[in-house]
């Protein structure tokens, strides 16, 4: 919570710059160009919705690395595991 005039002032100083970067990010990045006229909100929310899908994406690809690695892992010690038991059974 906000209690003291300072952090009020502080608060609404932050929302301020953040409303001039949205505002202004379509006129500094080309990607972002056709937003140019659009309304601050509608240029967050493709903004949130583009993180999001890289954050899915992001997570899809490292569970994927995980699970490749798991399953090298996995095989690894099976190998492992029947040539030290058919090594024992030789003896």
């Amino acid at each position: 919570m906000l209690r003291s005039r300072i952090g009020i002032e502080r608060m609404l100083n932050i929302i301020k710059i953040t409303y001039s970067a949205m505002k202004l990010l379509p006129y500094l990045e080309k990607d972002f160009s056709e937003y140019q006229t659009e309304s601050v909100q509608d240029f967050r929310w493709y903004l949130s919705k583009r993180i999001r899908e890289q954050l899915i994406i992001q997570r899809f690809v490292t569970f994927l690395e995980n699970e490749i690695k798991s399953s090298s892992i996995r095989q690894l010690l099976q190998q492992k595991a029947l040539s030290f038991f058919s090594h024992t059974q030789n003896l």
